[in-house]
């Protein structure tokens, strides 16, 4: 095994050479050495096997040839240890059958034969690295996706949970309470502003006050906008009516109305 450094690139980019005759590790190495590639070699399948347990490696060109474990067979295994690893065969002995099988099992990511152009050769590994890097790229936007999915449900959740705490706190509110947006929607109310209005719905929600409100109190209102305190009567029923403008959505005020009943009518 041998390790040639690259200290021009912040990540390295990593290659096994897998070949059982030396003089073609010499050659293809030197037809790479311009490239700034951390390389890796060995000189069968189960050497190449033990490097890819502990180094990880981006583009792995191997001989088809070899004793014992051929080349697809070696790639077979080697995709199981490092299945981003891109797999190239370099054989001059084409058994197309065999490596046709391996390619279709995705095991092989192409073929190449055997006496190879340097260019070429040079050209297919630079494509080879860049499908690896897309690949490791795919793969950490799809981590970051689920992690900023699962932020967000915890998010969703935190805030469900404070609404509902909120909702909590003024259905407590023994008085009817209701808040209306900037184009008078409803957005907050209490439980106990639908019995004590005799309102229809039993909730209100997303309506507007000219489809839910009774009309004294819809009146009442743009008469009295500005009035933080004032008296009306709503189905020969009085009572004082607190309002107050809140910033409850960002820049926009929204308007918190509390109906306290006359003791005396």
């Amino acid at each position: 095994m041998e390790n040639q450094n690259s200290p021009q690139l912040e990540q390295s980019r990593v290659i096994l050479l897998v070949d059982d005759e030396e003089n073609i590790i010499r050659s293809v190495k030197r037809v790479l050495r311009r490239d700034n590639y951390t390389v890796f070699t060995a000189n069968s399948g189960q050497e190449g096997l033990e490097i890819l347990k502990t180094e990880r490696v981006g583009v792995i060109l191997s001989d088809q040839r070899m004793p014992k474990m051929d080349g697809t067979q070696f790639l077979s295994e080697a995709k199981q240890i490092q299945p981003d690893s891109i797999r190239i065969i370099l054989s001059g002995f084409a058994d197309l059958e065999s490596i046709a099988d391996a390619i279709n099992r995705g095991a092989i990511y192409k073929f190449l034969s055997k006496p190879w152009d340097d260019d070429l050769l040079r050209q297919n590994i630079e494509e080879a690295f860049g499908h690896y890097e897309l690949k490791l790229k795919n793969q950490q936007l799809t981590e970051d996706l689920k992690q900023s999915n699962k932020e967000l449900k915890e998010h969703i959740a935190a805030r469900q949970q404070m609404l509902s705490a909120i909702q909590h706190i003024i259905d407590s509110i023994p008085l009817p309470l209701v808040v209306l947006d900037s184009e008078d929607t409803v957005i907050l109310q209490n439980n106990i502003v639908i019995s004590a209005l005799n309102i229809e719905f039993p909730a209100i929600l997303g309506l507007t006050a000219a489809e839910c409100l009774p009309e004294e109190l819809i009146k009442h209102l743009k008469e009295h906008h500005n009035d933080p305190v004032s008296k009306l009567a709503i189905a020969n029923e009085s009572f004082n009516l607190y309002s107050k403008l809140i910033p409850l959505a960002g820049s926009e005020m929204s308007r918190l109305v509390i109906l306290a009943p006359c003791e005396n009518g």
